[in-house]
């Protein structure tokens, strides 16, 4: 069984930064990644909770993330999650038991749904700076 990176993205370029780091490594280790996107401001939808495979646009940096796993030749799955991002990112590691969590780190630090998962996650977390 492959490894699979859990990434999540919303359209910062910290997260940007992360999608570019986590091709790269799943590239090297031979692992699948799963791109879960979320809103870049915090929750943006009345479907709390609601979790699905992405439509075509949905999240811009979703679509960004798969061009960068097209020319990686990088297995791709992307998700959408709306409402509370740090429940629903952990419940999302929980569901795909990936090897880490990849998230991106702006210059001023985390996002307070990032540090959450930082604190809460049973699984690696692995920050990437903005500047990477």
């Amino acid at each position: 069984m492959h490894p699979c990176l859990l990434l999540v993205v919303d359209d910062s370029d910290a997260a940007l930064a992360a999608a570019r780091y986590a091709m790269a490594l799943a590239h090297r280790l031979d692992a699948g990644v799963r791109a879960v996107g979320v809103p870049q401001d915090g929750p943006s939808d009345d479907r709390d909770g609601v979790r699905g495979p992405c439509s075509a646009g949905a999240f811009p940096a979703l679509g960004h993330v798969r061009r960068l796993a097209h020319l990686e030749e990088i297995k791709l799955e992307t998700v959408e999650i709306f409402g509370e991002t740090a429940p629903r990112v952990l419940a999302e590691a929980e569901h795909a038991r990936p090897s880490m969590i990849i998230v991106g780190r702006a210059p001023g630090g985390v996002a307070p749904w990032a540090a959450r998962v930082l604190k809460e996650a049973r699984r690696p977390v692995l920050v990437v700076p903005a500047e990477h």
